[in-house]
């Protein structure tokens, strides 16, 4: 079929399955006048567009691969479903009222793609992930005024990069290698993100240690995207791994490079690497996830605020401000989708912690390292108390790292909640 003449004439349709009808490009007008229909499948159809009425139509959307009917319009089911002009079809995993709020602001012309991604590098310590990142920075060349230091909890930086004709910003994370931090990094593994694993080539353990780190990303983002890099293979130039094996373990696995961060030059370096991660940054579907005018001025307005945290009646206020619909499941959506991009953190799920809306991850990250790694005598038989955490948090020693992040009393407990969940 490639069309459905007569379609507004079945007044009393109440299921329309129109999955793998191969020659079908654009929803027929005559559906909109279906009101009594309950299910509508279009699984598995390649179209060109969705039309911007369809929401009129529909009481719920759904990627999974069965649909419950609705009960005043229909649920349509858009499983394994492409449309060409929605190249991220991700939008309908969100509860209906953004789905809708989407379909408005396109029609008006308002809607943009998000181009902006977050890359978090994984590895061993001593893996090389600081001095990559920090040639990242400096376009490839080798940093000047780098110093080769054990990277605190988390580093982020921000650089725009202009590939095919679009320009996005990307996010790079830095976690820090050791190994009793990395139960830590679970806070902020996160799907809609790429990630980059750095091997040290140098010891043998590549094979090992890729297993391991593909692992914890799997764990904690199964869909997500991982480059795996070799890093410092001039000591060793005969270092390689088991692609095809690792590749049936971890599907999410899309490329295989090596390279030296502290040897190669500027040419050499961003022919290597940066050109990879261009590549699998292109090809990834969250940038192009469309994103309306207000989420974005939610989003700018969190990223931009000083305070590490806000609870959740200042979110919904600032939510408000910014024009965001007052419905409680597209905010929490929205605090989902800043969550993968790194702007803030919201654990949902538990009273104790959905409360807090977290905006500098390194206030979390730092009050765990600062308890983990703590030399002063403030431990007994393998306990600490809050009143002791409480003045190690606000010491003279762990100030010196971030001097600008307080912590109050009741922070104590949802520190320690954060530690309980992951």
């Amino acid at each position: 079929l490639d069309q459905l003449p007569g379609l507004e004439k079945l007044s009393q349709l109440t299921t329309l399955d129109l999955s793998r009808c191969t020659g079908l490009t654009t929803l027929p007008d005559g559906l909109r006048n279906l009101k009594n229909l309950r299910i509508l499948d279009l699984r598995y159809l390649t179209l060109q567009t969705l039309p911007d009425w369809l929401p009129e139509i529909a009481e719920s959307f759904s990627m999974a691969f069965s649909t419950e009917a609705g009960q005043h319009k229909a649920a349509i089911n858009l499983c394994l479903t492409t449309v060409a002009d929605i190249p991220d079809m991700s939008i309908f995993d969100q509860p209906y009222e953004v789905v809708a709020e989407f379909f408005r602001n396109r029609s008006l012309g308002k809607t943009r793609a998000l181009n902006e991604i977050k890359v978090v590098f994984l590895g061993d310590g001593e893996a090389g992930k600081s001095h990559t990142i920090a040639r990242l920075m400096n376009d490839g060349g080798e940093p000047k005024d780098y110093q080769d230091q054990a990277t605190p909890g988390i580093v982020i930086k921000r650089k725009n990069y202009t590939h095919n004709d679009r320009t996005f910003q990307v996010n790079y994370w830095d976690f820090g290698g050791q190994e009793i931090m990395h139960s830590m990094h679970r806070i902020f593994l996160t799907g809609r993100t790429m990630y980059v694993i750095l091997l040290n080539a140098r010891d043998d353990t590549q094979s090992d240690r890729a297993r391991y780190w593909l692992h914890n990303v799997r764990s904690f983002a199964p869909d997500a995207p991982v480059l795996l890099v070799l890093n410092k293979i001039d000591q060793n130039p005969k270092a390689s791994v088991n692609e095809h094996e690792l590749r049936e373990m971890y599907p999410g696995l899309t490329e295989i490079v090596s390279m030296s961060a502290l040897r190669d030059d500027r040419e050499t370096f961003n022919s290597t690497f940066t050109a990879a991660l261009k590549r699998q940054i292109g090809a990834f579907e969250t940038l192009e996830s469309p994103f309306l005018p207000s989420w974005n001025r939610l989003k700018n307005r969190l990223r931009n605020m000083m305070k590490p945290y806000i609870l959740s009646p200042e979110y919904h206020q600032i939510s408000e401000e910014c024009g965001v619909e007052a419905d409680e499941e597209t905010r929490t959506a929205l605090l989902n989708w800043f969550t993968d991009l790194g702007v803030s953190f919201c654990y949902s799920g538990s009273a104790k912690l959905e409360d807090y809306v977290i905006l500098r991850p390194d206030w979390i990250t730092n009050a765990i390292y600062a308890v983990l790694f703590n030399k002063r005598d403030k431990v007994k038989n393998g306990l600490i108390d809050l009143a002791e955490m409480f003045r190690l948090l606000n010491s003279n020693e762990t100030r010196k790292t971030f001097p600008d992040i307080p912590y109050e009393w009741g922070d104590m407990n949802y520190i320690l909640d954060v530690v309980r969940k992951f």
